[in-house]
C-alpha cells in the first residue's frame, strides 16, 4: 500500500544539545518556585519533585534517538544505527521486527507529549512515523485494512506501530495520520479469532493469549477515543475472551487458560478498566491487593502494564507503587559517561530478542505512564464509563 504521509527527510545521527542540562533545571525553576507550567512538559509536571526522574527520562530519550537508523526506523540491533562509534553492549536478535522497534522507539516519546510537530525530537519522530506509514501493506484477505504484521514480532509489532499511530494522530489531530491509523485498526479487527474474541500471533489462527489480546484491546480503545472507526462487537467479543481466562470473578487472569500470572493479571485488569470496571469494582480491588503484594520486578513487560493498573486505581497503592518502581527505574538506569548513558540493560524475560533497546523503551513508558501526556495513559480512558 505504501501510504504518503510526510515528504522525505533525512536523518542524522542524533546528538544532544549541550543546552540540556540547562533547560533542565530552568524548566524545573518555572514551575517549582514561580509557578509556571511550561508550554512542552519535556520533564513531567507532575513527577516533578523527584528532581532524578527529570533527568532518567532525558538521558533515556537521547539514548533512543542517538539509535536511529538512516531510513528513520529502529531496530532492535541498536549498534545498526551506529555501528562504527556504537560501543552499548546487548542487541536483541530481532532484527527484521523493525516496525515494532520504531514503534517502541516512538512511544517513548509520545509519552512526554512529544510529537512530530512540537517538542525537541519532532525530527526523529516525524522520520519513524513516516517509515511505519511507508511500510503499510494490503493484504488481499483484509480488504479495507493495512498491514504493519512482521513475522518476528508477530500481532505484537503490528499492534504497537498501531498504537503509535493513533496516538499520534490523537495527540496533534495531524490528519495525514488519518488513513494510516484507520487501516491499520481495521487490520486489528480483521485478525481477531471470530470465536474466541482473542488475538494471537498470527491473524484468525489462533484461540488467542491474554498478551496479545490485551495489546490490541488497548489500541482499539485508544482508536475509539480518536474517533476511529471500531465496530464495538469486536471490543465485546475480546471481552468474551478475557472471561475465558480469568478467576475469582474477574480478580485474576491467566495466558491462554483461567489462571493466577502477574503479568497477565495486569494485563487482564487494564482491559476491564478500560471496559467499565472502576477502581470499586471487587475485582479490581482484589486484583489490585494481588499485584500490590507483589509490588513492581525486574520484569519491565509486567511493570509496563501492572503501573499503568496502578496508576489508575491510585490512592495509598497506587503511591506506593511509584514511590518503588521510580526509585528502581533511576537507580538501575546506567549514569556514567559513555555510548549507554541513559539506556538500560536488559535483564527482562523478552530481553533476549529486543535487546537494549527494549528494555531502554519500555522502561521510559512504564516511568512516563504518570505524566499522563500520551491519551492512552490519561484517566478519561476509564472515567468514559460506569462500574457494571
Amino acid at each position: 500500500m505504501g501510504i504518503q504521509f510526510i515528504p522525505h527527510v533525512s536523518v542524522e545521527v542524533y546528538k544532544a544539545p549541550a543546552i540540556r542540562v540547562f533547560f533542565g533545571v530552568f524548566t524545573l525553576f518555572l514551575t517549582l518556585f514561580l509557578g509556571l507550567s511550561p508550554p512542552q512538559a519535556v520533564f513531567g509536571s507532575e513527577d516533578i519533585k523527584n528532581r532524578r526522574t527529570t533527568f532518567v527520562v532525558s538521558w533515556g530519550l537521547d539514548w533512543i534517538a542517538r539509535h536511529q537508523l538512516p531510513d528513520g526506523s529502529w531496530n532492535f540491533n541498536h549498534i545498526l544505527a551506529n555501528p562504527k562509534q556504537c560501543t552499548c553492549a546487548n542487541p536483541g536478535t530481532y532484527t527484521e521486527c523493525t516496525h515494532g522497534a520504531t514503534a517502541l522507539a516512538i512511544l517513548s516519546f509520545l509519552g512526554v507529549g512529544m510529537t512530530h510537530e512540537d517538542g525537541r525530537f519532532q525530527k526523529p519522530i516525524r522520520a519513524g512515523l513516516k517509515f511505519l506509514c511507508a511500510s503499510i501493506r494490503s493484504d488481499v484477505n483484509f480488504p479495507g485494512s493495512g498491514s504493519l504484521y512482521q513475522e518476528q514480532g508477530t500481532m505484537y509489532t503490528h499492534g504497537l506501530a498501531t498504537l503509535c499511530l493513533t496516538e499520534a494522530y490523537m495527540m496533534t489531530k495531524d490528519k495525514r495520520l488519518r488513513l494510516p491509523a484507520q487501516v491499520t485498526t481495521n487490520f486489528i479487527m480483521s485478525a481477531q479469532n471470530p470465536i474466541s474474541g482473542g488475538w494471537r500471533y498470527a491473524p484468525l489462527r489462533e484461540k488467542g493469549d491474554i498478551s496479545v489480546t490485551g495489546l490490541q484491546l488497548m489500541v482499539l480503545k485508544s482508536a475509539q477515543m480518536a474517533n476511529f472507526q471500531v465496530n464495538p462487537i469486536c471490543v465485546t467479543k475480546g471481552m468474551c475472551f478475557l472471561d475465558s481466562v480469568q478467576l475469582d470473578d474477574g480478580a485474576t487472569y491467566g495466558y491462554t487458560k483461567p489462571g493466577k500470572d502477574p503479568t497477565c493479571t495486569a494485563i487482564g485488569l487494564l482491559c476491564r478498566m478500560y471496559n467499565g470496571w472502576d477502581r470499586d469494582h471487587p475485582a479490581i480491588k482484589k486484583g489490585v491487593e494481588y499485584l500490590s503484594g507483589l509490588g513492581p520486578s525486574s520484569d519491565i513487560y509486567y511493570n509496563y502494564y501492572a503501573t499503568q493498573v496502578m496508576r489508575h486505581y491510585g490512592g495509598v497503592r497506587g503511591q506506593e507503587w511509584v514511590n518503588k518502581l521510580r526509585e528502581q527505574l533511576v537507580t538501575s538506569q546506567i549514569s556514567e559517561e559513555g555510548h549507554a548513558k541513559g539506556s538500560w540493560n536488559p535483564v527482562s524475560e523478552h530481553s533476549e530478542y529486543g535487546g537494549r533497546l527494549y528494555e531502554t523503551a519500555l522502561s521510559l513508558m512504564t516511568l512516563e505512564v504518570y505524566y499522563r501526556h500520551q491519551p492512552i495513559y490519561q484517566s478519561k480512558m476509564i472515567e468514559n464509563k460506569k462500574s457494571k
